[in-house]
């Protein structure tokens, strides 16, 4: 659920007004262009096209950064140095999981006929090489689909206003995006039917919906786009080929049951945060000398990271501070020339009490938490990079400025109060308000 409300509010955050304007109109002229049946249907058509290779360029990017999920295991770098568990992950991710999904998807769609009694198909029985390169490219149908549940998230924020902030109208907002444009979907595929054109309209919304959670589970566009073309790609070969298909079939529903098998026990999609990241958030307005704590702990870093010929190690964060609302940890940035970490450094770490996290969602950044008696994270990242400048910039500002200290104070206490309540949908959910104090601190030094 926590997903849910996050999400919407990332489709309107860092994002310029042209790629609005450009999502904009891309969905409300793809929307037309697939219900349009003139004469000049074929130069829509070609419109719409490339609208959607450009959207490549726009949207993509703004989409892929959205749908983003911090504990993916290939994306977060947490088996880094474990080629095994990395080729166990690619397979699922890359073959498993779409193979799977495309499975689901025929599955779904055989399903939803027989009880809507819809028999029509839109595939020819004599497919060509054109049938199969729009199979391939109606993946890209999935940049439409995002364009208008962007669209209106954004339009359901403009109309809130003061009430976005609150979780359940961002998921209001979210949830009437999905379904319309799962509905935009089905209707842009009713036109290929003769007649029983409201049992295609149910059908196809259904698959876009489902084509849609995939992605939101997934947290994988690229992937939802592939496993839309493997789908059409799927149903155009079987609709014309005259060869036997069965045997294909099994071997899918084959890969389908195996995947509901590792998911069932594993009992997630393979998106579970660290044990230590999945402790209880604490909040505490009591001063504390934390940094008696910090210099005991930084003792035991230099030892660590010895051999290096430059390392900084700082104390950043809340308990950094002298006032304002801390949350019990000790936030530890080290800034070393080059942000890898030796074996012999990963072993030593380990035997302080530190767990592996890989970047916990940040890109150029190694972070360990450690759940001691004193809870500590260490965030490894390149001396003198931006990471670095940002988290001690971060710091900086709120010991010179208590009205934000202050804020900050309260937006913590009011996430743990929303149910943001362990370390990493707490983590998650506050970045937002990093972001908007770092904006503001750049916008004081431009001006």
């Amino acid at each position: 659920m926590n997903r849910w409300r996050q999400l919407p509010d990332r489709l309107v955050r860092n994002i310029g007004a042209w790629r609005i304007g450009y999502m904009m109109c891309f969905a409300v002229y793809a929307t037309i262009a697939n219900l349009d049946t003139s004469p000049n249907a074929a130069w829509v058509a070609w419109g719409y096209i490339l609208l959607s290779v450009f959207a490549l360029i726009v949207v993509l990017p703004h989409i892929r950064r959205v749908l983003f999920r911090t504990w993916d295991p290939l994306r977060s770098r947490m088996y880094v140095g474990k080629p095994v568990a990395l080729l166990k992950w690619r397979l699922y991710l890359y073959i498993l999981t779409p193979i799977a999904f495309i499975a689901l998807l025929e599955l779904f769609s055989i399903l939803e006929s027989l009880f809507l009694q819809f028999t029509q198909t839109n595939v020819s029985t004599k497919a060509g090489v054109m049938d199969y390169v729009i199979a391939l490219l109606a993946g890209l149908e999935e940049l439409w689909r995002w364009s208008m549940i962007g669209t209106v998230v954004i339009v359901c924020r403009w109309l809130t206003g003061d009430s976005w902030r609150h979780g359940r109208v961002r998921a209001a907002a979210f949830t009437l995006a999905v379904i319309l444009s799962s509905l935009a979907f089905g209707a842009g595929h009713i036109l290929e039917f003769s007649h029983s054109r409201l049992q295609a309209w149910y059908l196809f919304s259904g698959l876009g919906l489902l084509l849609a959670l995939m992605a939101v589970v997934t947290g994988r566009i690229l992937l939802v786009i592939a496993v839309h073309s493997g789908y059409d790609l799927w149903i155009t070969w079987v609709s014309s080929t005259s060869a036997p298909t069965e045997l294909w079939a099994l071997l899918m529903y084959g890969v389908l049951v195996l995947w509901i098998a590792v998911v069932a026990t594993r009992r997630h999609f393979g998106f579970r945060p660290p044990a230590q990241a999945l402790e209880s958030v604490v909040l505490s307005d009591l001063p504390a000398d934390w940094s008696e704590l910090f210099a005991i702990e930084r003792h035991a870093l230099n030892r660590v990271f010895a051999n290096r010929a430059m390392v900084h190690i700082r104390h950043i964060g809340a308990t950094a501070l002298p006032f304002g609302t801390a949350n019990g940890v000790i936030d530890i940035l080290v800034e070393l020339s080059r942000p890898r970490v030796t074996p012999e450094e990963h072993a030593q770490l380990e035997r302080l009490g530190y767990q592996f996290c890989g970047n916990a969602g940040i890109k150029g950044r190694l972070y360990w938490i450690k759940n001691d008696e004193v809870r500590c994270h260490l965030q490894i990242v390149k001396a003198g990079g931006r990471l670095a400048k940002t988290a001690v910039d971060f710091t900086n500002l709120l010991r010179s400025r208590d009205d934000l200290l202050q804020e900050y104070s309260f937006v913590k206490r009011q996430l743990v109060a929303q149910g943001f309540a362990d370390w990493a949908s707490y983590t998650e959910a506050k970045r937002p308000a990093v972001e908007d104090l770092l904006r503001r601190l750049r916008y004081r030094r431009t001006n």
